[in-house]
């Protein structure tokens, strides 16, 4: 333990004023966020993309058998999705696969192949009759500027990817030569989906009036449909949001990381980059004689490592480890909280009425006190109007929501065959 008015103790009170956000900083954050939206949906200078998605939201009657995969990390997900036309699905099949880190960084045909191939294996293990028609919506978690609902390409690659190839590229072309490589004829790519864009289509079609889509996972992002552009769903891509300026941890991290000035936002509250946010801080303490260094080289704490400290008794294991895991979980709600506010706030008029925030991710769903602490800071921001939003669960959303879209795109057609 470290007594009050110990060395330790007060650095650590320190790193609480550090990684703090208190609802005066957030409502300045809010106003950046605002003239970040304003010029970038008017076509100007912005840190936030604010990309079309060509996709508006489900009437909740869309019916049929749909593929998906979700390529959003370090994992990604092959789907067979049930739509009953009654706002309401089964997941008939699911498969998770590990992307190798030589696929990460290496050659991007190679990636793609990687790709086509578990999924050629998925149909194999499915059963699925080899001259039926699957629709399939692609979710693509990266910044993607779409030229239409199965047309877009990469931005930049974020969340540690580096792959050559792909950058400037369409990447629906890419999964599609990748496809026809493998010689896999039955399966025709019918919708490019952000897995922002999925979680929101996701939870709209089981009920009216979602607000925003949100992921708070590995990476981090939200989308919105604007009125002005016709109710179209607009991606905002906020893991980009500059006018965040964070301190000298996060600093150390950018300036190491694989793409240094860019994600500023996304490496504050991502689960990718808190564990090493905390190995800095801890790193920072040792050099200071307060506590012994980490063990590790970079990236070899985690946010699960943190998950397991914050949710262990306080009594137990490493107090300094704990306390540190809890400062810097904390400032990452808070910033969550003060990006859905100024989301909410720019749609001011719709908070008279209900509506859903819906949110994926291992943060929200997993992190011990992460969503009741983001939410109480919601609620202090938004005042009186938090009573009518409802803070929701989407799991599984940008899978889902990419079947849901990819049956928009097809015209709801049912599909041949049973997964």
């Amino acid at each position: 333990m470290n007594p009050p008015g110990s060395p330790v103790a007060e650095r650590l009170e320190s790193l609480r004023h550090e990684f703090a956000l208190d609802a005066a900083g957030a409502r300045q954050l809010i106003g950046r966020i605002h003239e970040e939206m304003r010029s970038g949906l008017a076509g100007g200078r912005s840190s936030l993309k604010m990309l079309s998605s060509f996709t508006r939201h489900p009437t909740g009657r869309e019916r049929g058998r749909y593929l998906a995969l979700d390529l959003g990390g370090t994992n990604f997900r092959v789907m067979a999705v049930e739509l009953s036309g009654e706002r309401s699905f089964e997941i008939l099949r699911e498969t998770r696969i590990a992307i190798p880190g030589e696929l990460r960084s290496g050659d991007g045909e190679r990636l793609f192949d990687f790709i086509a191939s578990s999924l050629d294996a998925f149909l194999g293990e499915s059963g699925l009759p080899g001259d039926g028609r699957y629709g399939l919506g692609f979710t693509f978690s990266f910044p993607v500027r779409q030229t239409g609902v199965k047309a877009g390409t990469l931005i930049q690659w974020t969340k540690g990817f580096t792959a050559g190839g792909v950058v400037g590229n369409d990447v629906v072309v890419l999964l599609e030569r990748a496809l026809r490589r493998r010689g896999i004829g039955c399966v025709s790519v019918d919708a490019l989906v952000n897995d922002t864009v999925g979680t929101l289509v996701a939870k709209s079609y089981e009920r009216e009036g979602c607000k925003l889509g949100v992921i708070l996972g590995t990476g981090t992002n939200a989308c919105y449909s604007e009125k002005g552009k016709d109710g179209v769903i607009v991606n905002m891509e906020w893991g980009g949001f500059a006018g965040f300026e964070g301190n000298a941890f996060d600093r150390t991290l950018d300036a190491a990381s694989a793409n240094p000035g860019s994600q500023l936002f996304e490496k504050a509250v991502s689960g990718m980059y808190l564990g090493e946010i905390a190995r800095l801080v801890l790193v920072g303490m040792a050099k200071e004689g307060l506590v012994a260094a980490p063990e590790g080289p970079a990236y070899s704490l985690t946010s699960e490592h943190l998950s397991r400290l914050v949710g262990s008794a306080p009594a137990s294991g490493d107090g300094v480890a704990r306390a540190v895991a809890e400062i810097v979980s904390t400032r990452s709600a808070h910033l969550a909280a003060m990006a859905l506010a100024a989301v909410l706030l720019w749609q001011e008029e719709r908070l008279a009425e209900d509506g859903v925030v819906a949110i994926d991710g291992s943060l929200f769903e997993k992190f011990p006190g992460y969503r009741e602490t983001m939410v109480a800071f919601l609620e202090e921001l938004l005042g009186e109007h938090a009573r009518n939003v409802h803070v929701e669960d989407a799991r599984d959303g940008s899978g889902v929501g990419a079947a849901i879209i990819a049956a928009i795109a097809s015209g709801t057609r049912p599909e041949s065959g049973t997964p």
